[in-house]
């Protein structure tokens, strides 16, 4: 082999634990370590946890050794980045190398109820590159739907995807727009029939 190190095998457990398995006693973890030494390089360790480990104990983390900081914690309820730049963290960066005009890339939410996603977050990015869109989709008795989109030139629609305007409204029932106290309403925005409008104000005191 040309590599320096090839594992080769079976893989006789689907989890592929016979592949490679590398074994930490200690109270820290488990670990194995990258390091480049080419210029600009930097060394990260990523490693299973222990109960001493700082991240906490039963994660998948990766570390810069170099910074002495963690980067990057997998845990069974969650995912966390971590950065130094004070201005600005891409903690999360999504690339869609597709060169398909109208190509979406999107985060899904689902559960063991509903495999096919419950939630979701869109991006579609217009034909040219350099503008884009912002959906959002939930489900509904197991039927998702885009609810709200952000337009490119700011435009905010809800239950419309092509909104007109800073904020447009467009709904199935006769109230459109609610502002209330508890349980009061304070101010409403309704459709009466024949394509009109009608506002009503409670009095606040």
């Amino acid at each position: 082999p040309s590599q320096r190190l090839t594992v080769s095998g079976g893989g006789t457990q689907a989890t592929g634990r016979n592949d490679l398995l590398i074994i930490g006693t200690g109270a820290v973890g488990a670990g194995l370590t990258l390091q480049a030494t080419g210029t600009g390089g930097k060394e990260y360790s990523i490693f299973s946890t222990a109960t001493s480990a700082t991240a906490g104990k039963g994660k998948l983390v990766v570390y810069d050794v170099d910074n002495s900081a963690y980067r990057f914690t997998i845990s069974t309820q969650s995912f966390e980045f971590r950065g130094t730049n004070s201005s600005e963290l891409n903690a999360l960066i999504l690339n869609n190398d597709s060169s398909t005009a109208n190509q979406l890339t999107t985060i899904l939410f689902r559960d063991p109820d509903f495999p096919t996603g419950t939630a979701a977050i869109k991006h579609k990015l217009y034909s040219g590159g350099t503008s884009s869109e912002l959906q959002f989709h939930t489900a509904n008795s197991g039927i998702s739907a885009q609810r709200m989109v952000i337009l490119n030139n700011g435009n905010v629609g809800i239950g419309t995807t092509a909104p007109s305007s800073l904020l447009h409204l467009i709904g199935d029932t006769s109230t459109l727009f609610n502002v209330a106290s508890g349980s009061t309403s304070k101010f409403q925005v309704f459709e009466t029939g024949n394509a009109s409008l009608s506002l009503n104000f409670e009095a606040i005191g």
